[in-house]
């Protein structure tokens, strides 16, 4: 396994001049439109999940979480050996490769958020990419599963991160006669914010419908993850603990209960319609942001963000999903 854990990787550079190249695998059309979302000509969409959406006051600060999956960022190697159209991994012309990952860094600028969890990176070799073109985020991990042309999660923060555990390896789980783990990584990253206090960041991306269809694995998975995420609260009972990434579940789904069982978290759009909180291509709430009993008093409101329209204009077929708290600010 492989996992980083940086600062900024390499200078940050103006970012490329749109291309239009006409790669037999992308349209002219697409092409159009990657160049349209490069500009940032394309409109933003934005719904608004409970109240408080004021701004803080004077001796306050505001934190904002963001959760994204960013939609199968291959780079412009072929690892697979199968890269034609049909095939599951994608292998980019390089100036198409600049163009998606300009599109994908134009797309977190407008989150403005400071703590940013991605999910369908393939190498961490992109996530420097994203970087370079995001200088407001110095610090970033990378969780690494070995997978050939697998699609992996991220995080990125503008706050130092204080260490980081990656939970994948150490938690295996039985089932119909197999050995699983969960699907990615799980992140585990502790962040220092501005007023000094600690905030620690659980990420990953459970297993795709597809794959999972009656969600037995993703079932196995968020009990794990629950079990984790309830130890580390009874090791630090004061802890301020988020959670999130597409979890390919709605809201009241048996794996989203089983990671709420018992208070361990809550989610930062309970109660609402899953009309208001759809990010996955205009039909489900895929994609959450969690917090533990501690981090919910901090809890101001949350927010669904798609850049352009989504399925088309967008450079992902998801929204992200961005949750506010706030803290009062480090005393004089």
């Amino acid at each position: 396994m492989r996992c980083i854990t940086t600062h900024l990787y390499f200078g940050a550079s103006p970012p490329p001049e749109p291309s239009t190249h006409n790669d037999p695998m992308i349209p002219k059309q697409q092409a159009r439109i990657f160049a349209c979302i490069a500009l940032l000509t394309a409109s933003c969409s934005e719904t608004t999940i409970e109240n408080s959406t004021q701004p803080p006051q004077s001796n306050e600060i505001e934190v904002t979480i963001a959760t994204w999956n960013v939609h199968n960022l291959f780079d412009t190697v072929c690892d697979s050996g199968a890269c034609e159209s049909t095939d599951y991994e994608r292998q980019y012309a390089p100036a198409d490769y600049k163009n998606r990952v300009y599109q994908i860094a134009a797309g977190i600028r407008q989150f403005n958020s400071d703590i940013v969890m991605l999910q369908e990176i393939e190498k961490a070799e992109s996530l420097q990419d994203l970087q370079a073109q995001l200088p407001q985020y110095p610090y970033a991990v990378f969780g690494e599963t070995g997978r050939m042309a697998g699609l992996d999660v991220a995080l990125l923060s503008k706050w130092p991160i204080d260490s980081t555990t990656m939970h994948r390896n150490d938690h295996v789980f039985e089932l119909n006669g197999e050995s699983k783990q969960i699907a990615r990584e799980l992140i585990e990253a502790a962040i220092v914010l501005p007023n000094g206090e600690k905030i620690t960041i659980f990420t990953t991306h459970l297993v795709s419908k597809v794959t999972d269809p009656e969600g037995t694995r993703r079932e196995n998975e968020a009990k794990i993850i629950h079990d984790i995420i309830a130890k580390a609260e009874q090791d630090a009972p004061n802890a301020l603990i988020a959670f999130g990434g597409d979890l390919n579940d709605e809201p009241d789904a048996p794996p989203l209960t089983i990671l709420m069982a018992n208070g361990v978290l809550y989610n930062s759009t309970q109660g609402m319609e899953h009309s208001d909180i759809t990010t996955w291509n205009n039909t489900a709430a895929f994609d959450h942001v969690m917090h533990n009993a501690g981090l919910k008093a901090h809890h101001r409101h949350s927010n669904t963000h798609c850049t352009g329209s989504l399925g088309k204009l967008n450079p992902s077929d998801h929204c992200a999903m961005i949750s506010h708290y706030r803290f009062p600010k480090k005393p004089e």
